[in-house]
């Protein structure tokens, strides 16, 4: 399990080290090895999920859209080069499994909740994303534009880039992770 941990964060690692620039941008889709993790936790909860989606638009549609709209706004800066594409889909089942739904419910299945063990683990994911909002938002990702997409409105021409629209709606995203990570930390019990 050791190795998996060590395996999952090095996918990590390597994938956030090739958007900034350090790494080919091949190396981004290094991202979707934590895929399956996130996806056995998204399973665990899969009763609780189906509620939450149906009931709670602000715990779960409003930042999950923001994220959606944030990985479309990432992976078009880039251009759509097909490895961002991957990397965002990855933190896309990552953040909705590990993020949305941390507090979910699991007595139904009765599976053990693990707690403060991944604080700091979720502290370091807070801090990678909001690096990486913080430097696309400034411009210092090498290999990114900002891309302006218009439409006509009435008697209106509305125009929004890439990189400006993805740090707005980044600005959610963060805050749910650092709300996540207070819970994690404060009532442990309750995360998954």
């Amino acid at each position: 399990k050791v190795a998996i941990t060590n395996m999952l964060g090095l996918g990590g690692i390597t994938g956030y080290l090739a958007l900034f620039g350090v790494l080919p941008l091949v190396f981004a889709a290094t991202v979707a090895l934590a895929v399956p993790d996130s996806l056995r936790t998204l399973f665990k909860s899969n009763a609780e999920i189906m509620a939450r989606i149906l009931t709670n638009m602000f715990a779960f549609g409003i930042p999950f859209t923001c994220m959606l709209f944030f990985l479309v706004f990432l992976a078009a800066s880039y251009e759509w080069h097909p490895s961002v594409c991957v990397c965002a889909a990855a933190m896309g089942v990552s953040y909705t499994a590990k993020i949305l739904f941390c507090d979910a419910d699991l007595t139904a299945g009765q599976f053990k909740k693990k707690g403060r063990s991944k604080v700091l683990v979720f502290a370091s994911n807070l801090v990678s994303f909001l690096v990486l909002a913080i430097t696309l938002g400034l411009g210092l990702l090498p290999g990114t534009t900002n891309l302006e997409m218009c439409y006509q409105f009435i008697n209106r021409q509305i125009c929004f880039g890439s990189i400006t629209s993805g740090v707005r709606v980044s600005s959610t995203v963060i805050m749910f992770y650092a709300l996540t990570l207070w819970k994690m930390y404060s009532h442990p019990e309750e995360c998954t």
